[in-house]
């Protein structure tokens, strides 16, 4: 049975892929950086916490915002 921690992390673990995908697909010069985006993890029982998560997603979003407003 699911619990809610593993619904929202799965939720947040496909906008991460559908944002990901969005970069590789529109800018793939931008794709070839997101290795470089420091991603400062917080480990709890040696899983990634939702907070690790959403702050790789709004990480994932600002950079694509600001490279498309660059692009523009």
């Amino acid at each position: 049975m699911s619990t809610k921690r593993d619904r929202t992390s799965k939720k947040i673990l496909n906008e991460i892929f559908e944002i990901t995908t969005i970069i590789q697909k529109k800018h793939p010069e931008l794709y070839l950086n997101l290795n470089e985006t420091p991603l400062f993890l917080t480990y709890k029982k040696d899983d990634l916490s939702l907070i690790d998560l959403e702050q790789y997603l709004e990480s994932l979003k600002v950079q694509l915002n600001t490279f498309e407003k660059i692009k523009t």
